[in-house]
C-alpha cells in the first residue's frame, strides 16, 4: 500500500465527516490520557525514587518473643 492509498483510506474513514471525526477523538482521549499518565508517573517515580513517603515511611517491626 502506498502512503496515497493509506492517506485516502484514513481520510474517508475518519476526517470526511465531523462527527466521525469527533468520536475518534473522545474515544481516543481515555486510552490516550491512561498511558500518558502512567508513562509520566513511572518517570516521576523513577527521577524520585527514595525520596518520596512510600519509600522512606517506617514499616513495622515484627514483635520480638520472650
Amino acid at each position: 500500500m502506498s502512503l496515497a492509498n493509506v492517506s485516502k483510506t484514513i481520510y474517508n474513514a475518519i476526517f470526511r465527516r465531523t462527527s466521525t471525526f469527533v468520536l475518534t477523538c473522545v474515544v481516543l482521549a481515555y486510552p490516550f490520557e491512561r498511558a500518558f499518565n502512567t508513562l509520566t508517573e513511572q518517570y516521576f517515580r523513577q527521577i524520585n525514587k527514595g525520596k518520596l513517603y512510600d519509600d522512606i515511611k517506617k514499616k513495622p517491626e515484627p514483635e520480638e518473643e520472650e
